[in-house]
């Protein structure tokens, strides 16, 4: 199965100086220079493309294991975000992330690396961005625009996929979750494409939105480490293949696409892969306000994004607009008391999935 797979993060990174000559080229008067700029805000994005993923999964697999028993480490799940492989490995003095991602690369069959910031040739004024038009207007300065898109930027690098599309082609487009998730030209079209999926917790429980993250950071850190600018060279500052890397500035010429147009969240519920874990935090418990926390730290969670690896499936914590779009293929885990009597009441609300406890991956 053919899969693309987008992920991103935000980095910080030195604003450009103001660049006054009519010779350079739009994409180098938005080039970054070396004056410190503390309120610049970029984002990065990773398109990877993979011909056989379960041939790469098994090769992820293999790298994950190989770079964990070299290092004395217990392997406990089955896919790590980048994070999380720095969270283990920091500690031990391994600079894991170039370990792990310049293996992967070797692997997938091609990087689409997206980059974007808004900036005036002018330093001296702030680029204004206007949204919300359909609604009530509202102006935001660069900075405040990149928070706005940090969320939904793995589905604006998937429409920027599309867009480039010159023949259509049978492959499937994962994309990690995206909160903040608001209604634009781009986003409607990548919602409307009956191969797009969003995937919670996409990172831990699907191999291919895995290497994009850990690749995406990888990117960023050699980047931010050798002072390399987030432009177009990013290709041949990393020396990667250019015949299977290339990059693409969404910035300014693409606003019309990706500014909301209204200030509500959109519901991707029925583009989540099936089986779907739902999870019930418990706000009243032993924990209170850290009961989300603890579920994502524990081994019952851990076991079930294990499971929606092998399942094809994806991790969610319940929220009321759920209730439309779960099937008879989904499962609601129980562990606790409270828990217990949100599903019984699903349940009775003719809630078709299916009850199960820790018990359920023991199997």
């Amino acid at each position: 199965m053919r899969v693309i797979a987008f992920d991103s993060k935000k980095v910080l990174r030195k604003r450009p100086e103001a660049r006054s000559s009519n010779s350079l080229k739009k994409e180098e008067q938005f080039k970054l220079s070396e004056v410190l700029h503390p309120e610049f805000k970029a984002l990065l994005g990773a398109g990877i493309t993979i011909h056989d993923y379960k041939k790469f999964s098994e090769g992820y697999n293999s790298i994950i294991d190989e770079l964990f028993k070299e290092n004395g480490v217990s392997r406990n799940k089955l896919i790590y975000k980048s994070r999380d492989l720095l969270s283990i490995f920091h500690g031990l003095g391994v600079d894991i992330i170039p370990l792990v991602a310049e293996k992967l690369i070797e692997k997938v069959e091609f990087i689409d690396i997206y980059y974007s910031y808004f900036l005036n040739r002018d330093s001296d004024k702030q680029f204004k961005i206007g949204v919300y038009w359909e609604e009530q207007l509202e102006t935001k300065s660069a900075a405040e625009f990149i928070d706005l898109i940090e969320g939904p930027y793995p589905a604006i690098c998937c429409y920027a996929y599309l867009s480039a599309l010159r023949t259509q082609i049978d492959e499937k487009y994962f994309i990690d979750d995206c909160p903040g998730l608001r209604p634009n030209a781009a986003i409607i079209q990548v919602i409307k494409n009956n191969s797009t999926h969003f995937v919670f917790k996409g990172d831990q429980v699907n191999y291919a939105i895995s290497a994009a993250d850990i690749i995406c950071k990888y990117i960023d850190m050699t980047c931010l480490k050798n002072g390399f600018n987030l432009n177009k060279f990013i290709v041949q500052n990393m020396e990667f293949d250019d015949e299977k890397c290339k990059t693409t500035f969404i910035g300014p010429d693409w606003l019309r696409q990706i500014k909301p147009s209204h200030n509500i969240n959109l519901n991707v519920n029925h583009k989540y892969p099936h089986p779907i874990f739902f999870f019930f935090p418990d706000h009243l418990g032993p924990f209170s306000n850290k009961s989300k926390d603890i579920l994502e730290e524990s081994r019952l969670f851990s076991l079930a994004l294990d499971k929606s690896c092998e399942l094809g499936g994806c991790v969610k914590f319940f929220d009321l607009t759920d209730q439309k779009f779960i099937t008879k293929e989904d499962f609601l885990v129980t562990h606790n008391k409270l828990s217990l009597e949100k599903i019984d009441e699903l349940n009775r609300l003719a809630c078709p999935a299916t009850k199960i406890d820790g018990t359920f991956f023991e199997k």
